[in-house]
C-alpha cells in the first residue's frame, strides 16, 4: 500500500492528531503556575539538575530544597519525563516550560495513535477512531497532555505494552514481546501504580495458554523482564534512604506517611462523590460519562475474548483507585489512567447507538454524529479551561518575587521560601533553600520531613529541632542558623494574617522588597 493510500485510509486519525496537538500547544511556554504547579516545578528542578550535571548522576535525582544543608534527593518513581525533557534542554537550550510540556504533548498524541491501532485490531475502525477522538479531547487528557509530569508518559507506556503483547498473542513475534515487556517495565519505573497493567496482560496470556498460563516459561519471563528494572530502582531508593541523610521522599516514606488512611477514605461517602465528579466531569464530561456507562453494558454482547480483556483492563484501573483512594481523591491526574480503556467503552456505546434502525436515513446519523462531537468538544473546553488556565492569588507573584531574588542575591545564597509545599519559588529564583509554611501560627514542620531525615540526627540535635518547630519564629531562627540568608513571601496577605510572626519579622529584619504589595523579601543577615 502506498503512502497516499495509507494517508487516505487514516485521514480521520491524522485529523484527530492535528486537533489534539493544536489544543495541547496553546500556551505551551507559559510558566509552571496554577494547576499542580508544585509537581511541575519539581520535575523542572530535576530536569535542570540532570542537564547541569551532564547526566553523570542519574540515580540521585536532586531538588533545590535543602535537607541537611544539601540539595535533597527525590527518590520516588523515576522521573522518566524529566530525563526526556532534560536531553533537548541540555543540547539546544531554551525553556524547560516548553521542553517539559512538549514531552507530555508527544506522549499524549502517541497514546492516541497506539490506542487507535489497538482498538482497530480488536474491535473495528469506527470504534477505534471514536476512542482515539475521546482520548485526544478528554479534558484530563488535554490538561496532563501538556503538563510537565510523568502521567502522559506512563499512560502511553501502559497502552503500548498491552498493544504489543496483544499483537504478540495474535501473531507471535520476539520483538513485539520485548517491546511490550520493556514498555511495561518503564511504565512501572515512572509510576509504580501502573503495576495494574499486569492483570490485563495476564488475561492475554490466559487467552494463549488457558488457566495454567502463569506456569508457562514465557509468562514468567515476561513478568521478570517487567519487574527487573523497577526492582533495581526501588531497591536503590531503599538503600539510599538508609544511607543518605538528604532524602526528600521515596516510596517507602510515602507508604509510612499514608499508613492507616486508606480504609478511612474507602468508608467515606465524599471519596465516591469526588470520584464520580472526576469521571463525569474532568475525565469524560457528562456526555462521555453516559456513553461510558452504556458502553460497559454494551460490551457484554461482544465475543468473550474481547469483553474479557476490556473488562479486565477497566476493572484493574478501578481496583487501583480503591487501593489508593487518598491519592486519587487529592490528585485528579491519577484518573488519566482510566481514559484509554474508558474511551473504548464510550466509543462502543456510540457505535452501537448509530447502528439502531430507528435513526433512518444516513443523513440523520451524520447530523447526530456532528452534534455529539460538537457538544463533547464544548464540554471538554469548559472542563479544561478552569484548571489549566486559572492561577491562584498565591501563585500570581511568584515569578516577580523570583526575579527580584535573582537580582539581589548570589548563586550561593540560601533562601527560605514561604510557599508551603510548593517549590515553584525555589525553581524560578534558581536558588537553594527551605520551604516554610504560613498556613497557621505554628511552623507546620511536616511529619513528612521528620520521617525522612530526623533519624539521622543526634538526640541533642533532634531535641533542638523539635523545640524550633514549635513556632514560626523559632523555626525561622533555626533555619537562619543553618545558613538561610533571605526570607521570601510571594503572597503578603497570608504572611500579614500571622500577626505575631509578621510583627517579629518587620521589627527584627530589614525589608528589601521593591513592591511590598506583591511580595516581601527580608534580609536575615541584617538585624534592626
Amino acid at each position: 500500500m502506498s503512502f497516499l493510500q495509507r494517508l487516505k485510509q487514516n485521514l480521520g486519525l491524522f485529523a484527530i492528531m492535528a486537533g489534539g496537538i493544536c489544543f495541547r500547544l496553546l500556551g505551551i511556554d507559559r510558566p509552571f503556575l496554577g494547576n499542580f504547579s508544585s509537581y511541575q516545578t519539581l520535575w523542572a528542578m530535576m530536569a535542570r539538575f540532570m542537564a547541569r550535571e551532564h547526566f553523570l548522576d542519574l540515580l540521585n535525582i536532586k531538588l533545590n530544597v535543602l535537607i541537611m544543608g544539601k540539595p535533597s534527593l527525590h527518590l520516588l518513581a523515576y522521573p522518566v519525563s524529566a530525563f526526556v525533557a532534560a536531553v533537548p534542554y541540555a543540547v539546544f537550550g531554551g525553556s524547560l516550560e516548553v521542553w517539559g510540556r512538549l514531552q507530555a504533548v508527544f506522549f499524549s498524541i502517541l497514546t492516541v495513535v497506539v490506542l487507535y491501532f489497538f482498538v482497530k485490531k480488536i474491535l473495528n475502525k469506527t470504534i477505534a477512531l471514536t476512542a482515539a477522538f475521546i482520548y485526544a479531547f478528554s479534558p484530563v487528557s488535554i490538561i496532563y497532555g501538556q503538563s510537565f509530569m510523568d502521567e502522559a508518559c506512563s499512560v502511553f507506556l501502559v497502552v503500548l505494552a498491552l498493544y504489543m503483547l496483544y499483537s504478540d498473542y495474535e501473531r507471535p513475534s520476539l520483538w513485539r514481546f520485548f517491546v511490550s515487556a520493556f514498555a511495561a517495565s518503564f511504565a512501572v519505573l515512572s509510576r509504580i501504580h501502573t503495576l495494574y497493567l499486569l492483570i490485563p496482560a495476564a488475561y492475554i496470556f490466559y487467552l494463549s495458554y488457558g488457566r495454567l498460563f502463569f506456569l508457562k516459561p514465557k509468562c514468567i519471563f515476561y513478568a521478570c523482564l517487567v519487574l527487573f528494572i523497577p526492582f533495581l530502582w526501588y531497591g536503590y531508593t531503599l538503600y539510599a534512604t538508609l544511607c543518605y541523610d538528604n532524602v526528600y521522599t521515596n516510596m517507602f516514606v510515602q507508604m509510612l506517611y499514608t499508613k492507616g488512611r486508606q480504609l478511612a477514605y474507602l468508608s467515606s461517602f465524599n471519596f465516591y462523590k469526588t470520584l464520580l465528579d472526576y469521571v463525569s466531569g474532568i475525565d469524560f464530561t457528562p456526555l462521555g460519562f453516559v456513553a461510558l456507562i452504556a458502553g460497559i453494558v454494551a460490551m457484554a454482547g461482544r465475543p468473550r475474548y474481547e469483553r474479557g480483556f476490556f473488562y479486565a483492563w477497566l476493572g484493574t484501573v478501578i481496583l487501583f483507585f480503591l487501593i489508593l483512594p487518598q491519592k486519587v481523591m487529592d490528585h485528579n491526574f491519577y484518573t488519566l489512567h482510566l481514559i484509554p480503556v474508558g474511551s473504548v467503552f464510550a466509543a462502543l456505546s456510540f457505535s452501537e447507538l448509530l447502528t439502531l434502525e430507528f435513526w433512518g436515513v444516513r443523513r440523520t446519523k451524520v447530523v447526530l454524529s456532528i452534534g455529539a462531537i460538537g457538544i463533547f468538544l464544548l464540554l471538554s473546553f469548559r472542563y479544561t479551561l478552569h484548571p489549566l488556565r486559572v492561577i491562584s492569588p498565591e501563585s500570581m507573584n511568584v515569578q516577580k518575587a523570583a526575579e527580584e531574588i535573582r537580582r539581589i542575591t548570589g548563586e550561593d545564597d540560601r533562601i527560605i521560601a514561604a510557599r508551603g509545599a510548593a517549590g515553584d519559588l525555589l525553581y524560578y529564583c534558581d536558588r537553594k533553600g527551605w520551604l516554610f509554611s504560613l498556613a497557621n501560627e505554628s511552623a507546620n514542620v511536616s511529619k513528612w520531613f521528620a520521617i525522612n531525615r530526623w533519624d539521622k540526627l543526634s538526640p541533642a540535635e533532634r531535641e533542638r529541632r523539635n523545640e524550633a518547630a514549635k513556632d514560626p519564629v523559632s523555626y525561622l531562627e533555626y533555619l537562619k542558623g543553618e545558613g538561610a540568608r533571605y526570607f521570601v513571601v510571594s503572597y503578603p496577605p497570608e504572611f500579614l494574617a500571622l500577626k505575631n510572626f509578621s510583627a517579629y519579622m518587620s521589627g527584627h529584619y530589614r525589608q528589601l522588597s521593591s513592591e511590598p504589595e506583591r511580595y516581601l523579601i527580608f534580609d536575615l543577615g541584617e538585624r534592626r
